[in-house]
């Protein structure tokens, strides 16, 4: 009897381990085609002057490889409409109001260092990547288990000085180097032209800072096509951290609030296992989002975020 018992308790542990097996090689959660995610963040265009214009004669670039991608037409950013509250929770998967001036870091880790640390990889294949200095803050936090560990490699800002910005001509020839360099896996960038002439109340600077950044885009997404390390394994999102006021609510030279103007933002994304030339309109997706689904994409968790997975812009159905 005892041994009939032995029996029937090893049989349903060998069925047990087979069915936890099926789920390990399901290929929903780990044959994604994608081995590289790189997030793009537009620093402040508001959407009236890139998708919801009905002409779109801004970003001429999109609307083409719009044939390739995915665009979301109601993204938000629910959270705080400013740039270091929007570039964290982008990288960490949840609203956090951060000190705009640089000095604050966020509370839990980013996706990066989840990342680095449950892949094992070293930290120059995950790179934060931007034109404004003190987005640097971003790539640490202030939860005692994580700080100064599993940190990002950064390049942020003048690397002369040290304590000043650059142009986004310099941060995206910076971003092919290290490209080129280390082939990370893993990269944040941010271009600032935008936003930078938007707070200077320069009208023409700020729509051709949104044409100079189209431009970019595409540039950017050739130079991965052209890479045998990223071509065709490589997800670019493109992505704002915050919109800005519409004229009802003081017009395009600030933002911060939760007017239309500030919390729509873009979500467009090329790549290998995203649906091509399908605009998106359901969901209530939103800009906390982005890190849960990367997470599902390269295979890591996310126990921080309280986000959830961008389901719907997947070539084939996924479960969360």
């Amino acid at each position: 009897m005892n041994n009939n018992y032995l029996f029937l308790f090893i049989l349903i542990l060998f069925f047990s381990c087979n069915e936890n097996d099926d789920l390990k090689n399901d290929p929903i959660t780990n044959n994604f085609e994608t081995k590289n995610v790189i997030i793009l963040v537009v620093d402040g265009p508001r959407m009236h002057e890139t998708w919801f214009d009905s002409n779109r004669i801004n970003i001429p670039n999109r609307v083409n490889l719009l044939r390739e991608g995915v665009l979301i037409s109601n993204f938000k950013n629910n959270g705080t409409t400013l740039t270091m509250s929007g570039h964290s929770s982008i990288l960490n998967g949840t609203y956090e109001h951060l000190l705009n001036d640089g000095s604050q870091s966020p509370e839990n880790p980013s996706m990066l260092q989840l990342w680095l640390k449950q892949s094992n990889e070293p930290n120059n294949k995950a790179w934060i990547i931007t034109s404004k200095v003190k987005l640097k803050t971003i790539a640490n936090c202030v939860n005692t288990s994580w700080k100064d560990q599993f940190l990002p490699s950064t390049d942020c800002g003048n690397p002369t000085t040290g304590t000043t910005d650059r142009t986004d001509i310099q941060t995206v020839e910076s971003f092919k180097n290290i490209l080129n360099n280390y082939q990370p896996k893993l990269v944040m960038i941010n271009l600032k032209e935008v936003d930078a002439a938007g707070h200077n109340n320069d009208w023409n600077g700020y729509i051709n800072g949104i044409k100079n950044t189209d431009a970019q885009i595409k540039e950017i997404w050739n130079f991965i096509q052209s890479s045998n390390n990223y071509k065709n394994k490589t997800a670019l999102i493109v992505t704002n951290d915050h919109g800005r006021h519409d004229d009802n609510n003081g017009g395009f030279q600030h933002h911060g609030d939760q007017c239309g103007g500030c919390t729509s933002i873009e979500f467009f994304a090329l790549g290998p296992d995203f649906k091509k030339n399908v605009t998106i309109s359901t969901g209530n997706y939103e800009q906390k989002d982005i890190a849960k689904t990367i997470g599902l994409i390269m295979g890591f968790e996310m126990p921080f975020s309280d986000g959830k997975i961008i389901k719907e812009i997947f070539s084939k159905n996924i479960m969360e």
